[in-house]
């Protein structure tokens, strides 16, 4: 969004008392996390940059303290800290026992891990007989559209943390988490190879913009429900 005026105090004040703190855009609510601490010159001018950089507000959420600091400055610490308690409280606390009890449990504990990823991740998560998680893994990391993982490498780590169970993760940087033919060939090709170790691939969650798909409900591997 290109700044023909500057924007003010006074104006988000306005605007938000008329319209609600929803209706500001992205350029705005980063001018009012700025302004403590700049300017309003200097606020919009470091709004611009940022926004030049990430395009929308949740690209900020995969930024480094390095990038904000090249931005900001000394002033890193005014996006850094909103930023850190966003993830705190989106984040699920560690699940213990009868917690990873179904793919919407696995889903709203992976969802803001990895929605905002700019590449794709291939996750894996490790279970014990009581559902608790034991590991979690990154496995993979690839392009934008890409994140190969080979049976091998996940089955070993299995072994290595002797799972019971696991559950894999991978994001759709493009936001759409509808699997593509290699991606059920994968979860299908796991299944068998979890079998013959008995270590049961419980379920292949691809995770979108702000939702994510479960294979197991999708209906495209063996037979298997989440453990009671």
């Amino acid at each position: 969004m290109a700044i023909t005026n500057q924007i003010n105090r006074g104006y988000l004040q306005r605007k938000v008392k008329t319209l609600g703190i929803e209706s500001l855009s992205d350029q705005e609510l980063l001018v009012l996390l700025l302004l403590p601490k700049q300017d309003v010159k200097r606020a919009n001018q470091s709004a611009t940059a940022i926004m030049t950089d990430v395009c929308s507000l949740r690209g900020l959420e995969t930024c480094t303290l390095h990038e904000l600091r090249n931005w900001l400055q000394e002033d890193y610490l005014q996006l850094a800290a909103p930023l850190e308690l966003k993830r705190r409280l989106l984040t699920t606390r560690k699940l213990t026992l009868g917690q990873m009890c179904s793919s919407k449990t696995a889903g709203q504990y992976l969802l803001p891990k990895m929605q905002s990823l700019q590449q794709e991740v291939l996750l894996g998560l490790y279970l014990n007989t009581k559902n608790e998680i034991i590991a979690e893994k990154e496995i993979s990391r690839g392009t934008i559209n890409s994140a190969n993982g080979h049976p091998r490498e996940i089955m070993h780590l299995a072994v290595k943390y002797a799972a019971a169970g696991f559950i894999i993760a991978h994001n759709h940087p493009s936001g759409d988490p509808t699997p593509s033919q290699s991606d059920i060939q994968m979860s299908q090709r796991l299944a068998q190879c979890g079998q013959l170790l008995g270590i049961n691939l419980i379920d292949h969650l691809i995770i979108g913009d702000g939702k994510y798909l479960s294979l197991r409900e999708y209906n495209v591997l063996p037979d298997l429900k989440y453990a009671d």
